[in-house]
Order: structure tokens, then sequence, then C-alpha cells
């Protein structure tokens, strides 16, 4: 029989089903009120403010006093949530745990873990931080204190890394013999980056949950190394096959070669397009403006846009319809640091010396161009002029050749796939540090 050592009282949240199911609660109730609404940017942040509200209301109604007991062999934990009128009961021998750990689960929130022979864990989120150094000299004199060095299989970062290594290794490789098939259908039948987007998150998942979390758990890993949070650099890496994805498509298209522009709206959509016969005239008809961006950094992105009309090889003229056009984009950035007139001042000559290029540009004919210039603010831009026609298609011009084309597109995928190794290398280490 161990000797009773008395009891200690914290302050902590009741389990986080209670905290997840209020918090959804809540959100749905303010996603509804969004909702009816119907305001499009008022909306997301609408969303955004009942998520960060919902999780601070759930966390101030599911708070619990907490109070831990050590006799007769056992660890006793009784939780108690007043404003829920809540009470949860734990009892566990304490042959049967492992250790405890007061560990920071996000920034600025701690909790404490009692970790069992069995793989399992109990969290107990802590909210009075005056309380953590008492806590830890309570449980001190019975349990042993879980720490990095505790990990029996791994008791060095090396080994630790190694084992997260082959994990995510195999996580990945998985997850593309699984995926590339999809991919390939999705290409084949026209599906958005959107459909893209939530099928890699539902694919990669339960994935990373059986290969990488499940593993990682029972093998004496601390919580840090299999939450979600801390691994999410692992599963939302393959985010990045979807850029991947549209950049291959770029590389391995073939132009169609028409006789002339108008000819495309006969044929089968491409993405890469060469005509034989074309006329320009950006000095007859030029539609311009300017975007400035975020403003969090210490400069601001302004994007230039210049859209001209294609033509069959007739002049172009001032008072025409034209269903195909033109578009450039120039980027600048401009210091926040100066003054307002400055910055104007600034974006205002850029914007006058990139319209003097954008019509030098034309001097010579574009080798080819590409279909697709998906920008909102473009078609804003050219349905407000008397010169655009309904079924107006954008394209954009290039004037280097189809070989350097691709070399850059081969760039931007190899960065690309460094990226998706970056992160599952970078997860790696976050698995390594919480052996």
């Amino acid at each position: 029989m161990v000797k009773d050592i008395g009891t200690k009282t914290v302050k902590s949240r009741l389990k986080s089903w209670h905290l997840a199911i209020i918090t959804c609660l809540l959100l749905i109730i303010f996603g509804l009120a969004a909702v009816v609404l119907s305001l499009d940017k008022m909306t997301a942040l609408l969303l955004l403010v009942a998520l960060i509200a919902s999780y601070f209301i759930a966390t101030f109604i599911t708070r619990a006093d907490t109070t831990l007991s050590i006799s007769n062999g056992f660890l006793h934990i009784h939780q108690h949530c007043k404003p829920l009128n809540i009470t949860r009961e734990f009892e566990m021998p304490l042959s049967n745990i492992r250790g405890f750990a007061i560990n920071e689960v996000t920034r600025g929130s701690r909790a404490l873990f009692i970790y069992l022979n069995d793989f399992d864990y109990h969290k107990f989120p802590l909210l009075n931080f005056d309380e953590e150094m008492g806590l830890a000299s309570f449980l001190r004199k019975l349990l042993k204190e879980i720490h990095s060095s505790s990990n029996p299989l791994f008791p060095t970062f090396g080994s630790a890394y190694v084992f997260a290594l082959k994990r995510t290794g195999i996580f990945l490789l998985l997850y593309l013999a699984i995926a590339l098939p999809i991919f390939k259908y999705a290409i084949d039948h026209d599906f958005s980056d959107s459909d893209l987007f939530f099928g890699t998150i539902a694919l990669s998942l339960p994935i990373w949950w059986f290969i990488v979390r499940q593993p990682v758990k029972r093998h004496y890993f601390r919580f840090g190394a299999f939450f979600w949070f801390s691994n999410f650099v692992i599963y939302l890496s393959v985010l990045i096959l979807i850029p991947i994805k549209n950049d291959a498509i770029n590389y391995f298209s073939k132009p169609a070669h028409l006789a002339q522009p108008s000819q495309l709206f006969a044929k089968a959509p491409s993405l890469l397009y060469t005509f034989d016969k074309v006329s320009f005239g950006p000095d007859s008809v030029l539609i311009s403006d300017y975007n400035e961006g975020s403003n969090k950094g210490l400069s601001v992105p302004v994007r230039h846009h210049f859209v001209t009309p294609l033509g069959n090889g007739e002049p172009i003229k001032g008072n025409g319809v034209y269903d195909l056009w033109l578009v450039q984009e120039y980027k600048q950035d401009i210091e926040k640091s100066n003054p307002e007139d400055v910055q104007q001042t600034q974006i205002h000559e850029f914007h006058q010396e990139t319209e003097k290029q954008f019509i030098a540009t034309f001097s010579e004919k574009p080798t080819f161009y590409e279909a697709g210039f998906d920008n909102r603010n473009i078609y804003r831009l050219i349905s407000s002029s008397l010169n655009y026609s309904r079924r107006s298609v954008i394209l954009e011009p290039h004037w280097e050749t189809l070989a350097a084309y691709r070399k850059e597109l081969l760039k931007d995928i190899l960065l690309a796939i460094a990226g998706i190794i970056g992160a599952n290398l970078l997860g790696c280490l976050f698995i390594a540090i919480n052996r």
C-alpha cells in the first residue's frame, strides 16, 4: 500500500470533446448568422471572428476545478465544471502510469499529461499557471516525470529523427501511390483546384493518422510529437501537389496551332496557342489599372495590369468590340515608410513607365500565348470597357521560346517538390524534439 500524500487542486478544462462540441455549436450559430447576412468579405470576417469568439467562450464555459489525490496505489482525479454542472472522475493504478509531464501545447497554452503504459494518455489543460510548480512537485513524489531523454526506445535526438524520417517517408510514398491516379482522373475530368484541395486533405489526414501519428504515439513519444497542430506541416505538405499539377500540365502541353486567333472558339480549348496571323493596337485600345495588396509587411505590393485586344490581322479600332484580349502584369513594391503622397507618386510614375514598356513589347510578335489567365480583376476591368464582348477570353503573350518557358516551369516544379521534402523534414524535427 502506498502512503496517501494528500491532494492538489488546479484550474483546468474538461475533456477536449466538451470544448469541441460547444465550439462547434457556437460556430454554427455565428455561421448561420453570417449566411443570413450574405455579405462577401463580411461573411468571411464574421466566420473568423465567430471561430475565435466561440473558442474563448467554450474555454470559459468548460473551466473546471480539478483535484488530484494519490492514495492506496491509485491516482484519483476529480473534475467539477460548475457552469455546466458536469462532474468527471478518473482512477488509475500507479502501476499503469508511465509518468507525467507539464508541457506547452500551443503558444501560451499548457497542459498536464498523464502517460499510461498502454501508450494512451490523459490531457488536462491548465488555466492557472501559478499552480504548475506546485502540481509538478506534488506528482514527482510518486510518479516519474517524462522529458526528452525519457524515451526508452529513442534516447537521442538523432535516433528519434531517423524514425520520424522513416514514418514520413512511408506517408509520402503511400499518399503518392493513392493520389496520383486520382490526380490523373481529376485532370481528365477538369476537377477544380478547390475540389482537389478538399480531396487532398480528406486523403492525407487518415494516412497521416495511421502511418505517422499512431506509430509515433506507440513508441513512447510525448504528445507534441503526434499532436495534429505540430504535425500540420506533414499532412498539409501534399497540398503543394496542386500547383505542381498545374505547372506539369502547362509543361507537357503542346501549343494548338491556328491560322488566326478567332478560330480558337471553334476548337477544343487548349492551354497554349500559336497563331499565324495576328494584329495588335495598344496605341488604339489600351485598358489599365493597378491594385494594392496587403500592407502587413515593410512594403506594399502593387500589381499593374495592362490589357489590349488581339485581332486577326485587321487594324484595331478604338470603337471596335473584341472578344480576345492580351494581358500583362507588372509588379511593384513600395516602402510603407514613405509618406502617402510619395507612395502615390511612385505608383503613378511606375504605371507610366510600364505602360510604355507594354506598348513597346508589341513591336515584335509574341512566340506563343497562354490561356486561362484567371484573374477577376482583369475581367472586371475589361467588362467596364465599351470594347468588351461577353464571350471574352484572356490570353497572356509570351516572347520567350517554348523551351525557356518550360525551363522556368520545371524550376518551379523542382522548387515545389523541395518544399514538400522540406516541410516533412521540419515535421520530423518537431517529432524528434518531443521524443
